[in-house]
């Protein structure tokens, strides 16, 4: 298994942890106001659309940095195989 691969399992655990956490939370609220997903995009004021919205909030921005991490890691490996 490579490095990638462990991050990529690790990025999916998460975000299907985050969803899940969100969504059995969201049931101890009586009120739920309804979610936006980068300010735009208004989901609907349930528990789903709570744990969508988180979900997908999490899987972008852990997805921009692990892909950045993953990033730089290449060309930190390729740096010091040329030299």
């Amino acid at each position: 298994m490579s490095g990638q691969q462990i991050v990529v399992g690790v990025y999916l655990v998460i975000v299907c942890f985050t969803g899940i956490a969100v969504y059995l939370t969201a049931g101890a609220v009586d009120e739920i106001n309804a979610p936006r997903f980068v300010f735009l995009i208004e989901f609907p004021a349930n528990r789903l659309g709570l744990a969508t919205s988180s979900a997908l909030t999490i899987a972008v921005v852990l997805g921009v940095l692990s892909d950045l991490v993953m990033m730089i890691s290449e060309r930190l490996d390729d740096a010091k195989l040329n030299n």
